[in-house]
């Protein structure tokens, strides 16, 4: 059966270049994800540049789309795609690089022939030529791919310490442990809040009583912290209005994040 090619749908009637321009692609699309979503209907081939319907560029491209399963940040299909400006369900490359990168994947996986095969009455000199750029390319994405897992990496270990010091803070201070505990706490108790006074009838009646017991809970360690660290009452977080209970829970981070840094420069 020949290969289904569509070109891109016309826009609705009450849709506008702006509307459609709106549209984007969610982040960390796995194909599973956009198999499912009714809103894509059409994909570009990474040859010819004609739009295939999803089915279509499935049956062609299968071993390479069941992989882009979100294993690494490369196995995205909004790594490669993004959708139209001026028709959002038809899905095109983001740049000409990832059009070069998704048809070497195809091709090495044998989803079609090469590029080499595809090209008939091609010269010496051009195929020189074309070779010597997917060469440059290729070497273009791999130095690219490893400065990001370089940098994401480097990000990583930046955190991995950052938590660290903030961890061995909170171990050295055990009033500002303590009132970090009673913070989080305070947060769960504004959430139970919150649904209960969502809820009706008999779930309303248990939520709230499940609320009202985490806060007497919440107020029992709350005197226990008075009782111990008198002098250090500003670190307590409110028990009433969330925000308030959200900044003294910042606040109390904040600190740690100020004691860990203050034990880095005494280091």
């Amino acid at each position: 059966l020949a290969a289904s090619v569509v070109g891109p749908a016309p826009l609705p009637l009450h849709a506008t270049r702006a509307q459609a321009s709106m549209a984007v692609l969610a982040k960390h699309t796995t194909w599973a994800m956009a198999a499912k979503d009714e809103s894509i209907s059409s994909l570009q081939h990474p040859l010819f540049g004609t739009a295939f319907e999803k089915a279509t560029f499935y049956d062609m491209f299968q071993s390479v789309l069941e992989q882009l399963d979100g294993a690494s940040e490369a196995d995205y299909v909004d790594f490669f795609f993004k959708r139209s400006p001026v028709e959002p369900s038809y899905l095109v490359y983001v740049d000409d690089d990832s059009q070069e990168d998704f048809l070497d994947w195809v091709q090495e996986e044998g989803c079609m022939p090469s590029t080499e095969e595809t090209r008939v009455g091609e010269t010496d000199a051009e195929k020189a030529t074309r070779l010597a750029k997917e060469e440059e390319a290729k070497k273009r994405a791999l130095e690219a791919k490893a400065a990001k897992a370089a940098a994401d990496e480097e990000a990583r270990e930046i955190q991995r310490a950052k938590a660290a010091a903030e961890a061995a803070a909170l171990d050295a201070d055990p009033a500002l442990k303590a009132a970090r505990v009673i913070g989080t706490r305070a947060i769960g108790l504004e959430s139970a809040r919150a649904k209960a006074a969502k809820a009706k009838g008999a779930k309303q009646a248990k939520l709230q009583e499940k609320a009202d017991s985490a806060f007497e809970a919440l107020q029992k360690m709350a005197d226990e912290f008075m009782a111990e660290y008198a002098d250090r009452k500003e670190l307590l977080p409110e028990l009433f209005g969330g925000e308030g209970i959200a900044m003294r829970k910042n606040a109390t981070k904040g600190a740690a994040a100020a004691a860990a840094a203050s034990g880095a420069g005494t280091a």
